[in-house]
């Protein structure tokens, strides 16, 4: 076996290609998204969450975000600092969505959003396997 097997290879599924989507979504049950500078934050609820971006609910502010320009947020979890200083690039604006993808993330930064992501997910994969169960009884 060629040693550049292991480290020069992709995967593709049929359709895969022309799905808008990179990465899986999760909604976090209390996570909110700030943006500004410390004492005047604007906090927005949080529709769903990826390692690559965030879609949150822009409420009556949906005219302060434009499509195309760099931001920094921060994300809350329960009203509790959970990672701030994160770059993101809004990248769609409309129907109640303000959508952005993260730019230029640290280690650190990647490491905790993979690891919420992951938990939310395990947590959903739980809760169908208890409903499962609980129909088959």
């Amino acid at each position: 076996m060629p040693d550049d097997f292991l480290t020069d290879y992709s995967l593709e599924y049929p359709g895969e290609q022309n799905q808008r989507r990179q990465a899986y979504r999760v909604r976090v049950p209390g996570l909110k998204v700030s943006i500004g500078e410390k004492g005047e934050e604007l906090f927005f609820p949080v529709l769903d969450l990826s390692v690559k971006g965030v879609a949150f609910d822009p409420v009556e502010y949906v005219r302060e975000f434009v499509e195309d320009t760099e931001i920094e947020l921060s994300l809350w979890l329960r009203n509790k600092l959970y990672l701030s200083l994160l770059k993101a690039k809004v990248v769609r604006v409309g129907n109640g969505i303000v959508a952005c993808q993260f730019q230029n993330l640290d280690y650190r930064q990647e490491l905790c959003l993979d690891k919420l992501v992951l938990e939310v997910q395990k947590k959903n994969i739980s809760l169908i396997k208890k409903r499962r169960n609980a129909k088959n009884k």
